[in-house]
């Protein structure tokens, strides 16, 4: 699942795959834009709806597959 989400961030923020699986854990690596873009691409490829308070825990690559597991996993 983590490839998946690192291959969307890159699409969309235009950062390298490589760089982002070197930090999985840093937060603020993409801008607001991008995480509102981040989120609705994996709302639709997971056919899913994120909650406020979960869209606010995603600050981080880790930290999205987290949510992103935890709803998959309901």
């Amino acid at each position: 699942m983590i490839n998946d989400v690192i291959e969307v961030i890159s699409k969309i923020t235009k950062l390298s795959t490589d760089e982002l699986k070197n930090n999985p854990d840093k937060d603020n690596l993409w801008e607001s834009f991008s995480h509102i873009e981040i989120i609705m691409e994996l709302e639709s490829k997971y056919n899913l709806r994120f909650s406020e308070d979960e869209i606010a825990d995603m600050h981080s690559i880790n930290s999205i597959v987290n949510v992103l597991e935890s709803k998959l996993n309901k």
